[in-house]
């Protein structure tokens, strides 16, 4: 009997022991989660996401997207949220003189549309076409964050120039520097710098206004700093309301960075991204 119970009382301690192993080990992997995190906060911001500042070759940014895959992981023929859904006047309707891309149709390449006005290619340039690439999803950078949103096209379409640039202007965005389009906010509240901005969802995301009539994208990325001219939470709603109609003018899909369609779910994530960055940014000054 004295044998059995020692044999017992080893038995419950190794059972104890290793509980609490078990437990220790789970503690630590998202506390090694919260450091790789803070590791990609702290990586240089033109790492993740670069608008062009000359030679498109130099830009580290790895293609996510394949010509013709423009939704991730979802189709539009499962439906919108209908709480996503915005009626907006003149949605749907295209500039004048624009139809919707025919099966087969040609569709411009990247560097076709993305040379700045004025700028001839050299002899030495190759005269082929490089495949189309898209833009990563921003992140962390720092002591910022970039908060972003697409507004993708819809299965065989893509989004024209001309009917781009007539909703850029009635949502008041407005073109200027790194050649992509800018809003300034709402009315009552005009910033003196962008509140956020749009670019062309390939890289390397210019838009080039000369050109805007003659090209097509299979979608658009708007992203705001954090911080920036207003609040997070204010510079975050006015894009996702600024992106809400877009998506209505241009009989598109409003999507998350991943280009998967935005939910409430994925809404209230970025909300509290933002608000959790704010948090730690307090605590930074503090």
């Amino acid at each position: 009997m004295d044998h059995l119970r020692l044999i017992l009382i080893i038995l419950g301690v190794v059972l104890i022991a290793g509980i609490y192993l078990w437990g220790t080990l789970r503690r630590r992997r998202p506390a090694r989660g919260e450091r790789e995190r803070d590791r990609d906060m702290d990586a240089p911001f033109l790492e993740r996401f670069e608008l062009p500042h000359g030679d498109p070759d130099s830009e580290r940014i790895d293609p996510l997207m394949e010509p013709g895959d423009e939704l991730a992981g979802r189709s539009p023929e499962e439906g919108e949220p209908p709480e996503l859904r915005e009626e907006v006047p003149g949605a749907g309707l295209r500039a004048p003189g624009e139809s919707a891309p025919l099966a087969g149709e040609r569709k411009l390449t990247e560097q076709e549309f993305t040379e700045p006005l004025g700028q001839e290619r050299s002899a030495a340039e190759p005269s082929e076409a490089s495949p189309e690439r898209a833009l990563g999803p921003p992140e962390y950078s720092g002591h910022e964050l970039i908060v972003a949103l697409t507004v993708m096209a819809r299965p065989g379409r893509r989004l024209g120039g001309g009917e781009l640039k007539h909703a850029f202007e009635a949502e008041g965005l407005r073109y200027g520097e790194m050649g992509i389009f800018h809003h300034y906010g709402e009315r009552g509240e005009r910033t003196i710098r962008p509140v956020f901005s749009a670019a062309n969802v390939l890289k390397p995301g210019t838009l080039d206004v000369g050109q805007l009539e003659t090209f097509s994208t299979p979608g658009i990325l708007l992203f705001a700093q954090v911080p920036g001219e207003l609040e997070g939470h204010t510079s975050f709603e006015t894009m996702l309301s600024v992106g809400r109609r877009l998506a209505g003018r241009l009989d598109a899909i409003l999507c998350d960075d991943a280009r998967n369609i935005l939910t409430n779910q994925s809404i209230n994530h970025l909300r509290e991204r933002i608000a959790d960055f704010e948090r730690r940014q307090m605590l930074r000054m503090h």
